[in-house]
């Protein structure tokens, strides 16, 4: 688009989601300048990227684009329990609350956060524990994040896509913007 950015992104750090990180780099990845594996990196300003061979690197206060893909696995509806954990107690949760300060304190312009359709669905109750945070039970995980971001003054948009539109493996998604 010939926009002059800094994007960073902090993904998964698996070594097939750095594989495939580092093997898109050309293409998806073409004006990322950072890659890290956690938030923490970004908190603190600096942090081994992947880009560049796990050498510290320093990074912007104020990046432009942040990409992110927030931890599934507490908001999955596939995992073996099928729900009955509650999301909160997943130590992969704290992510997401980690991301909503690093938006509230970092000024970023803009990002995309990637998710499981599971992040949309109706909290039940029974599945809520009010904590110092988040002292009262959001309709659903996605409403608190996106409600939080547009506090931050965030335009959000939430989008619903599926890959089984361009192939055989079904694998909803939901992506804020």
């Amino acid at each position: 688009m010939g926009l002059h950015t800094t994007t960073i992104a902090v993904c998964d750090p698996k070594p097939l989601c750095q594989a495939w990180a580092l093997g898109s780099r050309s293409v998806l990845f073409r004006n990322v300048a950072h890659y890290f594996h956690d938030l923490s990196a970004l908190k603190a300003g600096r942090g081994p990227c992947v880009f560049h061979m796990g050498r510290e690197c320093r990074v912007r206060k104020n990046a432009d684009i942040v990409v992110i893909g927030l931890p599934c696995q507490p908001f999955s509806v596939q995992r073996g329990d099928r729900g009955a954990t509650v999301a909160q107690a997943h130590p992969a949760f704290a992510v997401m609350l980690e991301f909503l300060e690093y938006t509230a304190s970092h000024e970023i312009h803009g990002g995309i956060v990637e998710e499981v359709m599971g992040f949309g669905h109706e909290i039940a109750p029974s599945k809520f524990r009010p904590t110092a945070l988040i002292p009262h039970k959001p309709k659903s995980w996605a409403t608190y994040f996106t409600t939080t971001l547009r506090s931050q003054g965030y335009f959000v948009a939430a989008l619903k896509l599926d890959n089984a539109w361009w192939s055989d493996v079904a694998r909803p998604r939901t992506i804020v913007l």
